[in-house]
């Protein structure tokens, strides 16, 4: 069973799965923050992967690496242009970005710390090594690219 789930349909499978789980629960919980499609995916993701490597006896970075990420690869593949797509109207509309653009650079380096911050703090609640902290903490500058690699 386990070779069968080994194809890139299953992280597609999986991502669209959580993201329109995600969509719901924003929608009946009349656009609550915390259930943000994108938020709810990557939680609902990896409680998925965390709960399939503990049912199959192995773990979740292997899970990860043989089960999702050929198809998370393939979803990823589709991100980079509408990423760029959505520079296109942020650069027609550049405007209001010189009107705003002191809000906007406050709000990223107040987003950026409170980011750090919490991967810090939480990385020394689950007891992390220095190393691993440091590791975790360019994680907070690349989560809002939506680099699923990093």
């Amino acid at each position: 069973m386990t070779a069968a789930l080994a194809t890139p349909f299953t992280g597609i499978f999986i991502s669209l799965l959580v993201y329109l789980l995600g969509m719901w629960l924003f929608k009946i919980s009349k656009g609550f923050f915390l259930f943000t499609p994108l938020l709810v995916g990557v939680v609902l993701g990896i409680f998925i992967l965390a709960l399939w490597a503990k049912g199959i006896g192995s773990t979740t970075v292997e899970v990860y690496k043989k089960f999702f990420l050929p198809g998370g690869n393939i979803v990823f593949w589709f991100l980079n242009p509408a990423t760029i797509a959505f520079a296109i109207p942020f650069y027609r509309r550049n405007d209001i970005f010189k009107k705003y653009w002191i809000d906007v650079v406050l709000t990223l380096f107040v987003g950026g710390f409170i980011s750090l911050f919490g991967i810090h703090m939480v990385s020394k609640l689950f007891g992390l090594s220095k190393v691993s902290i440091a590791a975790m903490l360019p994680q907070a500058a690349t989560t809002g690219g939506g680099n699923a690699n990093s």
